[in-house]
């Protein structure tokens, strides 16, 4: 029974800790909790009241979230969505637009927890699900990472972090055994080297290999097994944090995602 017990406190404090990040780091409502977390709207309101986290939680927004400015942690994860292949594009006079997609549910739930309040609908259409996101901040990642509207890698980038690198884990990678394999098809050799350049800077050393693709010079990174464990230490937080979230071992789930991707080299 005390075994029991033990079991039934740790499962409401994980619960609790959810809770906390998703509602007040995130700030997500009630709804959005629910998707995330495939519970009804009530469960969620009556398990906020039981974790002490809300006595009377909202349902709705009530704040432009567009003038709320955005976190560093945003900001970084934005720059592995962008060289994962997010494109950002004028939105209006002062706005900028990213649209993030995913084939996977739980991931494209895991990037709203990680953009919060900024974003409201998720859609699901064609196999994919995608929401977008409108900020004027984006116009600075717009300028750093577009060369005459063409994307690269800049050699000094900021906001290059192991959020950053959880991103193209989830993104890109794709396991071979033991190693990682991450497609950089859509950029030139010198965007490639950059992106190395950071990833060492991070503790991670890579090889650039090439391979030939419809009569055109391609590249990707290849991460050997003592990198790739090195990889998987620096994200691990992001990773554990996920899996707790969803109830999953994610990089089983990414392995089995990754053998339908059509970007596999």
């Amino acid at each position: 029974m005390k075994e029991r017990a033990d079991i039934d406190n740790q499962q409401k404090m994980n619960m609790k800790h959810i809770l906390e990040f998703l509602r007040q780091d995130r700030k997500l409502t009630p709804f959005e909790i629910s998707e995330i977390l495939s519970l009804s709207l009530e469960e969620v309101k009556q398990k906020l009241v039981e974790c002490g986290v809300e006595q009377n939680p909202p349902d709705r927004k009530y704040y432009l979230v567009r003038k709320i400015p955005m976190t560093n942690e945003q900001k970084e994860f934005l720059v592995g969505e962008i060289i994962s292949g997010a494109n950002v594009k004028k939105h209006g006079k002062k706005d900028y637009r990213i649209i993030l997609s995913s084939k996977n549910k739980e991931n494209i739930l895991w990037k709203k927890i990680i953009l919060g309040n900024f974003v409201n609908v998720i859609i699901h259409k064609d196999e994919y699900y995608t929401f977008a996101i409108n900020h004027g901040e984006l116009g600075i990642l717009k300028k750093t990472m577009w060369n005459n509207d063409v994307k690269i890698v800049p050699k000094n980038l900021f906001h290059f972090t192991d959020v950053t690198l959880s991103s193209l884990f989830l993104n890109l990678a794709r396991p071979r055994g033991e190693t990682y394999r991450l497609s950089l098809r859509k950029y030139d050799f010198e965007s490639c080297l950059n992106l190395q350049s950071l990833f060492k800077q991070q503790g991670i050393r890579t090889k650039i290999c090439e391979y030939e693709f419809c009569n055109t010079k391609n590249y990707y990174m290849s991460i050997n097994k003592r990198n790739s464990n090195i990889y998987l230490e620096k994200i691990q937080y992001q990773l554990k944090f996920y899996n707790d979230i969803f109830n999953s071992d994610s990089q089983r789930l990414h392995a089995e995602h990754s053998k339908t991707n059509d970007d596999i080299v």
